[in-house]
């Protein structure tokens, strides 16, 4: 083997070594060697030799999982990797470190005696593991990573250290990448020994490493045997340092000590630690030092990013006066409960203060951050301002600032000055969790954000919006008197807070965002509307995002003020706004000092809106005034709304408005989706005459139980109809839905009233009908013949719908009339439906569905047989059956057989099959059938309790031996032999739990049932039923 040059080796756990020292000497070639999963491992080289370099070539080892591994070989002497770049370890943490002979090769264990008292007295032995000692050489390892490593015993805490105090002088001098992961027993990653080597170290990832309480330890040990490389001493340790990332660490107290710091960091870009909980500082100060009127400058010149994250004791940077420069920093997240920035230092030594009343956790020159982007801030309980005037005049290049969690915070910027732009490239804001947030700043004059774009505010509920001082910024609040008698007699005043007012300029704001938002007091009903009637000329015009979600006081969205500014509106989301009852307001207001911008009237409200997304707006009782409708929502795609309990239209009637024989004309040229569902008094589209065009419409759904659709206006006019009788949702003519794929329904009177149109020609595309709720029998001739009237339908489904379905039914006369035939019908749904059978066994006339290919019934409880005339199974390619506890087994054996095409079988939740094919009633025990399943490719069988086989004793099923079997929480597993027959075999543990499982099941169902009889006998005593 000569020419090899890669070695795998895996799960080979009778190995208690690899290679004899011949075969390792013949591998002059290997580069790669990979060892993994071999539990009885010892070592690598089986050899007493005393040669050094036994594989030379060797670039990349990587040893995984190997428990029992306690070194690489037995030699005398030094082992040298002369090539050896890259070293991974993992999970080997047993042994290896351990000292189990004179010499050993991957570490060297000390014992050595204290000088304490309680030592000697105890007569106790202190031994400490090392993974690399001074005889092993390695000139020229670059990437060292050791994951899961616990040396021999996690409670002894052995390997404090990976390096012993004696090593090889020209050995780790190149390390560029060190990786180091859960081990927990460490104490320190590099110690004295290693200082001085780490000039070329880039890289330094830490975690998981639970006792370590040093990174970087400059301690000088006194150990007179102690030796040190100094062919490196020269070089700054960290000078190429890119990267420091640090994570639960717990017992760490600081990351790098001063002398490093100290203009040795040049090339750090990258700073990240979270959860260390003992961490007080990030630099730690040299033991001894005086303080002096010379502070530390440190400067970290290529810094773009620094995060500190659940900290819990980390008050600052450096303990004490110092200066900090990052002029490269763009990214700069902090979570922790003190100040972030002080003054600049030499506002203290102008006023002679030693030091700042609280130590915060940076202290600033003037112009310290000059080209951060990205400031995060979260969790600071202790701050009430986030940053001072001088501190944000000097963050000339911040587009994003994100704040959260900050429970006192009252305001962003402490300054009272009357500078507008005092963040002026800020793109983004967002406030988070912010309950005490009055305000930006307390400037005097107006505040410009010139930049903004996206704004995002949630859970800033308590005083936002307050006045809290003369001038604010985030609101204005008005106090007037009415002219009522009532309020004179009360003397009282009316408060309303707004976000936006006057003194806000945000000329190019694009996106807002806002969650939660409870203005003052949720009693109180504070901030009824985002913006105030008096508003900045050019600001807000500029919205396409508009997103409201949780705002239970808002009574509208767009005020007055606010009209003639949103033609850039593209996505308007609202939710939860218990007390809307107005989105757009056109209505003028009569107050005075009402000023309106008119920068934007030119263009239309609306004209470039694509999606419409509304729910929970209990009080809202339209979305849209008429005259934004009429030619204006050209560009709209998607138009959604759900629970608004007093929505009666979806486009309201101006008022004043006379009827005339001209009816408006709504056409909506984009729209390709529209759902309205659970609006309890929706009743039209347009509560009067009037005419829709839906060009583009593919999905209309509508859940209501009103009728649906109108005959079209011209039949109406023709005979002298003002109106139709009922008021259906939609009036249409010819052309109304030419693209119309799917519809789902609450009625099976879909449309209503005369039509001088075939219905064929309205819904000439209508492939997917889904009925939701019908309470009526409706599904029997006349639905079925209005459903053979559609030339394209392929999915029918119903949900919660009709106690019969799919039967014949009797007319006036008492004549029989069939239901009909659906032989496009290729998908059948039926979700929750109250039936014991689908149609009616044996009923003439052939089946309903000849051709249906796909069958999915889920919930049905009742359901005691899938068989019916009205289904034809013969085509059926996937059968999925969920929840139906009424059944026994899905279908007798002479109905299985013609299930020919079958790909796909799925059965979950149903209580009490007991097999899924059962031999005919007519049939004796003894009748073999043999059933071929020839194209079943899966099978899926989920928590179904009662399950004993495939089939009943007198069936045989076969199946492809390609099938994919999935059984889960059954009694019984199924195998199949090497004939095709499924194999049912008991599993007792499954059947255990499953008891177990169902029990417990029983107890919570027959509590809930006497908390809701207890809850209802409840109400019946205090008049509430």
């Amino acid at each position: 083997m000569s020419s090899l040059t890669t070695l795998e080796v895996s799960n080979c756990d009778g190995l208690k070594y690899l290679l004899s020292s011949s075969i390792a000497r013949s591998l002059v070639k290997l580069k790669k060697l990979k060892i993994s999963c071999c539990k009885a491992m010892e070592e690598i080289v089986s050899t007493r030799e005393s040669q050094n370099n036994i594989i030379y070539k060797l670039e990349i080892l990587e040893l995984e999982e190997l428990p029992n591994l306690a070194r690489f070989c037995t030699a005398g002497s030094c082992i040298e990797f002369p090539s050896l770049e890259r070293l991974y370890m993992e999970d080997c943490s047993n042994k290896l470190g351990e000292s189990t002979a004179k010499d050993t090769t991957f570490r060297r264990e000390i014992q050595e005696r204290e000088l304490d008292e309680n030592f000697q007295a105890h007569n106790e032995t202190c031994s400490q593991n090392f993974l690399f000692d001074e005889k092993i050489r390695s000139p020229r390892l670059e990437i060292l990573q050791i994951i899961n490593y616990y040396g021999m015993d996690y409670k002894n805490r052995f390997s404090q250290t990976i390096w012993h105090n004696q090593l090889d002088p020209d050995s780790f001098c190149r390390l560029r990448e060190v990786s180091v992961e859960n081990c927990v027993n460490l104490r320190s990653i590099f110690p004295p020994s290693m200082m001085g080597r780490l000039s070329a170290l880039e890289t330094l990832d830490i975690k998981g490493c639970e006792s370590m309480e040093v990174v970087f330890d400059e301690r000088r040990e006194t150990n007179v045997n102690e030796t040190h490389g100094t062919s490196t001493t020269q070089l700054k340790d960290g000078q190429n340092l890119k990267s420091v990332d640090i994570y639960n660490c717990h017992r760490l107290k600081y990351i790098f000590p001063s002398s490093m710091v100290t203009g040795g960091l040049q090339q750090l870009q990258k700073m990240k630690a979270g959860r260390c909980d003992e961490m007080e500082s990030v630099v730690a100060k040299e033991e001894g030092t005086l303080e002096s009127t010379r502070h530390p400058n440190f400067v970290f010149p290529k810094v773009e990013s620094m995060i500190f994250e659940s900290m819990q004791r980390l008050k600052s940077f450096y303990p004490g006066m110092y200066i900090s420069e990052w002029p490269l920093l763009k990214h700069f997240k902090f979570e922790g409960e003190v100040e972030i920035f002080a003054a600049e230092l030499s506002v203290f030594q102008e006023k002679q203060m030693h030091a700042p009343t609280k130590q915060p956790f940076l202290l600033i020159d003037k112009v310290v951050m000059p080209i951060l982007t990205t400031l995060e801030v979260s969790n600071c309980d202790g701050l009430k301002y986030l940053l001072s005037s001088s501190m944000a005049r000097s963050l000339v290049k911040l587009k994003q600032l994100k704040i959260s969690n900050c429970k006192a915070m009252e305001e962003i910027v402490s300054t009272r000055e009357s500078q507008n732009n005092i963040i002026s490239k800020l793109e983004i804001l967002e406030l988070d969790g912010l309950p005490n947030l009055a305000r930006f700043c307390t400037a005097g004059s107006c505040i410009e954000f010139p930049s903004l774009e996206r704004l995002y505010v949630r859970g800033c509920s308590n005083k936002l919006g307050e006045s809290t001082a003369k001038d604010t910024t985030f609101r204005r609040e008005i106090q007037e008197r009415e002219l009522d008698e009532n309020f004179h007699a009360h003397n009282e005043t009316s408060s309303q807070n707004f976000l936006f007012d006057e003194k806000i300029r945000s000329p190019r704001l694009e996106i807002l965002q806002i969650i939660n938002y409870y203005g003052m007091d949720y009693k109180n009903r504070f901030l009824q509307t985002i913006w105030h009637n008096q508003l900045d000329p050019d600001s807000f015009c500029r919205l396409r995002e508009v997103s409201v979600e949780n705002c239970v006081n808002l009574r509208s969205i767009f005020p007055p003020s606010m009209m003639g500014r949103l033609s850039a509106l593209e996505t308007l989301d609202i939710k939860g706004c218990e007390s809307m009852e107005v989105v757009f307001d056109e209505r003028r207001e009569t107050n005075v000092n009402e000023t309106h911008g008119t920068s934007t009237t030119q263009l239309k409200d609306g004209q470039n809106l694509k999606s419409v997304d509304i729910y929970n707006c209990h009080r809202l009782k339209y979305i849209f005034p008429a005259s934004m409708v009429t030619g204006g929502l050209q560009q709209l795609q998607k138009m959604k709304a759900g629970c608004c309990d007093e929505m009666e239209s979806v486009v309201a009637k101006e008022e004043g408005t006379l009827e005339s024989t001209r009816h408006p004309n709504f056409v909506f040229p984009k729209v390709k989706s529209m759902i309205f569902e659970f609006m309890q008094r929706l009743k039209s589209f347009y509560p009067g005459m009037y005419i829709s065009e839906w060009p583009l419409l593919k999905h209309f759904k509508f859940v209501r139980e009103v009728e649906i659709f109108a005959a079209e206006l011209l039949v109406f006019q023709e005979k002298q109809m003002h109106a139709p009788t009922k008021q259906p949702f939609l009036l249409i003519h010819k052309g109304s839905f030419p693209v119309l794929e799917k519809l789902e329904v609450s009625t099976a009177e879909i449309l209503y009233g005369p039509s001088s149109s075939p219905v064929e020609s309205i819904f000439s595309r209508l492939k997917y009908i889904h009925f939701w709720s019908c309470k009526q029998p409706c599904l029997q001739h006349a639905a079925v013949l209005f459903l053979q009237k559609l030339p394209n339908l392929e999915v029918l489904e119903l949900y919660q719908s009709m106690a019969k379905i799919f039967v014949d039914e009797r007319n006036g006369c008492g004549e029989t009339v069939r239901v009909g035939s659906l032989p496009r019908v290729r998908v059948l749904g039926l979700s929750s439906v109250d039936v014991r059978h689908i149609g009616i066994e044996n009923q003439p006339g052939g089946p309903v569905f000849p051709n249906l290919e796909s069958l999915n019934v889920s919930h049905c409880l009742r359901l005691e047989n899938l068989v019916s005339s009205a289904v034809s199974f013969q085509n059926l390619t996937t059968l999925e059956v969920h929840g139906c506890d009424g059944l026994k087994c899905l279908a007798p054996s002479s109905v299985a057989k013609s299930l020919v095409q079958l790909t796909n079988l799925t059965v979950r939740f149903c209580k009490e099959i007991v097999v899924l094919v059962a031999g005919n009633e007519d049939e004796d025990d003894d009748t073999e059938n043999e059933i071929a399943f020839s194209r079943l490719q899966y099978l899926t069988l989920d928590r179904l309790y009662s399950l004993q086989g495939f089939c009943s004793r007198n069936c045989t099923a076969k199946l492809p031996l390609s099938i994919t079997v999935d059984v889960n929480y059954c009694p019984i597993q199924l195998k199949i032999s090497p004939d095709g027959v499924p194999i049912a075999e008991s599993d007792e543990k499954m059947k255990m739990d499953l008891e177990m499982y169902m029990e417990l099941e029983m107890e919570i169902k027959m509590q809930m049932e006497m908390e809701m009889q207890t809850h209802s006998e409840m109400e019946m005593r205090m008049g509430w039923r």
